[in-house]
Formats: structure tokens, sequence, C-alpha cells
């Protein structure tokens, strides 16, 4: 039991490293005060589709997020006066989605959220630029959603490649 738990650890930390590692190399985050914070998430659906990009901004902004199947969603963000922060987006494949960041991580400066595509499918995502600190805490991260969707992912593009 201790082999399997340690290698199912050892895989997620792989996955979300490079999950987390792509959206820093793919992010146009190069100008320090532009405020430009990493974003990394899932798409849950048929089939499960992870997508990394950015955030731009504090009270309001844009972000650009591109998913591994090629789509490319882009919108606004704007903080209510709750905490939490409102998300609408489009992307290039038809879709639209909203969502809410509902909840941030203080000493990590990450912020995680929820909500959903037009097509009903539930998207999960997490922003922030020390995110692979984050995700050390397991059960506080809830990274469950992610590594739940990042498998579905995997097996969808690992059933297309035998194809």
């Amino acid at each position: 039991m201790y082999f399997k738990g340690h290698l199912f650890m050892t895989c997620l930390t792989i996955v979300i490293g490079l999950s987390v590692s792509a959206a820093h190399g793919a992010s146009n985050c190069t100008i320090p005060d532009n405020q430009c914070t990493r974003v990394v998430g899932c798409v849950l659906g048929e089939p499960n589709e992870i997508f990394i990009g950015e955030v731009i901004g504090v009270q309001s902004g844009h972000f650009s997020t591109k998913t591994n199947l090629g789509a490319v969603c882009t919108g606004t963000f704007r903080r209510t006066n709750f905490g939490t922060a409102k998300v609408k987006a489009t992307c290039n494949d038809g879709r639209r989605a909203r969502a809410t960041f509902t909840y941030y991580h203080k000493q990590t400066g990450t912020g995680r959220g929820k909500g959903r595509m037009s097509n009903g499918n539930k998207i999960v995502f997490w922003a922030g630029n020390r995110m692979l600190n984050y995700f050390e805490n397991i059960q506080e991260s809830r990274m469950d959603e992610f590594v739940t969707c990042a498998m579905g992912a995997l097996q969808h593009d690992a059933a297309k490649d035998q194809k």
C-alpha cells in the first residue's frame, strides 16, 4: 500500500508540476507591475480539458487560457465587495463560461474557483504565482478536483494517440 500511495503522489506531483510549469512558461507575465498571475485548471467533461494561462489585473482585468485540446478562452474578471471575483469568458470554439473565485490562500497568494461552461461542464481552477507551494497541502488545496480532471485528459490523449 505504501508503494501505491507513494507512486500516486509522485505521479501527481509530476502532473501538477508540469501544468504549473507550462502555465509559467506559456505566460507573458514579464512586466513586474502589471499584476500578472498564472492560472491552471480543468474543464470536467467528455473529454476533460486542462487549461493554462494568465490573469492580468487586481480589482478587474482580463485573462487568456489555452486547453490541451487547443481551445483558446479569453475574458474579464471583476472583484466584488464580498471578496470574490466574477469571471466571464468566451472560447474560440463557441463555448462561453462563467465562474467565481471563492477562496484565497493568503500564505501562497493562490486563489481557487469554480464555474460552468455554456454546455454545462464544470470548471475548477487555481491562480497564483506560488501554486506549487499551495498544492503541497493536498487537503487544503482541493487537489482532488485537479487530479480527476488531469487523469481524464491524459486518458483521452493516450486513447487518441493509439488510434
